[in-house]
């Protein structure tokens, strides 16, 4: 039904679904903007189970894949991943 009423949205939403897994828990702003530096997200994944996710920083640099990367603690412990930066490929398409 939210298909047919919404394409666009439904399309958006089964890609990121494929690309990153279930989302049905985050709330709707971590959905659509993710975390600021400084947020802390609760997200309950089951019964008794809830991540605790802070975001620490991002790095100023860019991979050549265009990817920065995120320092954020889970659960306590120190972790970062890299993450594509669609917004920075924007602007330096601008600029050129």
């Amino acid at each position: 039904m939210s298909a047919a009423m919404y394409p666009q949205v439904a399309n958006d939403f089964f890609r990121i679904r494929d690309k990153y897994g279930p989302v049905k828990h985050l709330d709707t702003k971590t959905f659509l903007v993710g975390p600021t530096v400084g947020d802390t997200i609760e997200v309950k994944i089951e019964r008794g189970k809830t991540l605790d996710i802070k975001t620490l920083a991002v790095s100023e640099e860019m991979t050549s894949a265009g990817e920065r990367e995120v320092f954020f603690e889970l659960n306590g412990q120190l972790r970062s991943v890299f993450i594509r930066d669609d917004n920075a490929s924007k602007v330096y398409s601008t600029k050129t």
